[in-house]
């Protein structure tokens, strides 16, 4: 397993890890489904990722969050990434284990070309094993690079320093790779 860490302050900041995912997925996209758990709290960013890499391989309608439908699927013809043809936005806010049945997420892992992206896929109990990665979106303090300079590395932040204004959200955004 190897994992990435992005930061962003910005909605168009979501390239970086989106391109990331886009070159991983591209070769297993050729022979079978993909499937990507996304996890975090409410207004961490899932669907706006989910908005931003379905508009960055060619999706033209509009994408919204199906938390009452449950299931969004649209059809890719995209020169971005030719090996992906369908792309399916699942929301298990409101679902519970009893439903994960009904979704038959396990049938879309036969389809190449499928990517599946789950939010909240620990509401129906969906095994790890399923997850080609674990998108994980976390609103961090408002954080300011340190131009000091201190060789003292010491912890995951340590070259930031904390704002007091809230206005500008952040986060940090972990991609967890099974392979």
């Amino acid at each position: 397993m190897h994992e990435k860490i992005f930061i962003t302050h910005h909605r168009e900041d979501l390239i970086r890890p989106i391109d990331d995912l886009l070159l991983n997925i591209k070769k297993p996209l050729e022979e079978r489904g993909v499937i990507i758990f996304l996890n975090g709290q409410l207004g961490s960013g899932k669907t706006a990722f989910v908005q931003e890499l379905a508009y960055s391989v060619g999706v033209e309608s509009r994408v919204q969050s199906p938390t009452f439908v449950l299931m969004k699927k649209y059809s890719i013809d995209s020169a971005v990434i030719p090996e992906l043809y369908t792309l399916i936005h699942i929301d298990a806010y409101r679902l519970e284990p009893h439903h994960k049945e009904s979704l038959n997420v396990e049938d879309f892992l036969s389809e190449s070309g499928t990517l599946v992206l789950i939010e909240w896929p620990t509401s129906i109990d969906l095994g790890q094993e399923l997850a080609f990665a674990n998108i994980d979106f976390e609103i961090m303090p408002s954080l300011k690079k340190n131009n000091s300079n201190d060789d003292d590395e010491s912890g995951e932040y340590a070259n930031y320093d904390e704002i007091e204004d809230d206005n500008n959200e952040v986060r940090k955004i972990k991609i967890r790779y099974k392979n």
